[in-house]
């Protein structure tokens, strides 16, 4: 049995932001004076270069990440509005605020209580995400099933790759299959532009998911992004497709060199399967190749007594919002291996989702199993990052 190992403290808080930004959880300090929640809100208007200065606080260096349409930003974030660009956004209080070319204002609550009143419930509606929250290359994007847009089963959904980076110049496509439908549209948009019908029997009824295979007439440039759409066409035409759509970018031919070599060198090494795709795997994820992760840590779970080759595979499917996936990975490590360390990686992704999904009393009961353990282990470090989390998730 392959025994996890301990986590380094400071790559434990890198996992945490990580994992906060694919699941949208938001940070906030002050509340409005009527209410104990967090000042949060969304942005519904990103036109031009827009960015977020995150709110680090005096121990934290400033991050920037760009942001897109339904980002979601708190209190503490500086919103960075370029010359000849503009952005919107719909405060927790039901508030609307513009926030003009060449600004630089800082999400508060003063700010939200100066906006202009829009209709009781916007908010709410707009984060209405129903289990599902993608991250967008660090913006942390809402993912909402508006009403009307039926079972979340009956929509395919993009798996790999999902909002991350890819190497090649024509990847392989994987999204779900939806039980019934006869022919699917796939369209890239973006950095190049493409559309293809395909039938259903690209689509494997034992793994519930279909594949296809990039056009052979069409390359996805280095540093390119697109978008990828995948729609159900039904007998009268209609197409029903995920709310926001999820991208992917190529990288640089020199980063892919790189890490190419990088994982040669690896497979070159006198090591057993499951500790080459241990490796692999992270060298992936820190590059944001998440979908060479799962498909390299899916591979080597295949029949694996690994508990260590679940969880990391757990927190790669978290990482791009793929909440079902991970929870079977989480548990199936918790059926090999009962030790500490198991379970508090474990329970610290459980309380992620369950959190996500709106269960709140049973994330945090994960959450605090997790913090206890680590304490356990006097692994002090990663018992006070827990601990941090759990302060900055409202439950």
């Amino acid at each position: 049995m392959h025994r996890p190992r301990s986590l380094n403290p400071r790559i434990l808080g890198l996992c945490i932001v990580a994992m906060l930004s694919a699941l949208g959880v938001l940070v906030g300090e002050d509340s409005f004076a009527d209410t104990a929640e967090p000042v949060r809100a969304v942005l519904v208007q990103a036109t031009g270069n827009v960015s977020v200065e995150d709110g680090g606080g005096a121990r934290h260096a400033p991050r920037f990440r760009r942001v897109a349409r339904l980002s979601m930003v708190s209190v503490g974030d500086r919103i960075h509005v370029g010359d000849e660009s503009r952005a919107v956004l719909i405060c927790s209080n039901d508030r609307r605020v513009s926030l003009s070319a060449g600004s630089r204002d800082r999400i508060s609550v003063d700010l939200c209580l100066a906006g202009r009143e829009a209709r009781a419930g916007t908010f709410a509606d707009l984060v209405e995400i129903e289990g599902r929250v993608l991250a967008d290359r660090g913006a942390v994007i809402v993912e909402r099933l508006p009403r009307g847009e039926g079972n979340l089963r009956e929509i395919p959904r993009l798996l790999i790759p999902r909002n991350s980076a890819v190497i090649s110049s024509q990847p392989d496509l994987v999204w779900t299959r939806v039980p019934g439908a006869a022919t699917y549209l796939l369209r890239a948009r973006g950095g190049v532009s493409w559309q293809q019908e395909v039938p259903s029997d690209h689509c494997t009824p034992a793994t519930s998911s279909c594949t296809l295979s990039w056009p052979s007439s069409v390359l996805l440039p280095p540093q390119t992004e697109v978008e990828i759409e995948v729609s159900i066409l039904d007998d009268g035409g209609l197409q029903r497709t995920e709310s926001v759509t999820p991208r992917l970018h190529r990288l640089s031919n020199e980063e892919a060199l790189r890490i190419q070599g990088a994982i040669q060198a690896i497979s070159l090494l006198d090591l057993a399967h499951e500790e080459q795709a241990l490796l692999s795997g992270e060298i992936y994820r820190a590059h944001q190749l998440y979908g060479e992760a799962i498909s390299a840590l899916r591979q080597a779970t295949a029949g694996s007594d690994s508990s260590e080759l679940h969880l990391l595979l757990g927190e790669s499917h978290l990482l791009v919002g793929l909440l079902d996936f991970a929870e079977k990975a989480f548990l199936q490590a918790l059926s090999i291996e009962r030790a500490p360390e198991v379970i508090a990686r474990a329970a610290l992704g459980l309380g992620q989702i369950e959190w996500v999904r709106g269960e709140e009393r049973v994330g945090r009961e994960h959450l605090l199993e997790a913090a206890a353990l680590f304490h356990q282990m006097d692994r002090l470090e990663e018992e006070q990052a827990v601990r941090r989390l759990i302060g900055q998730i409202s439950f």
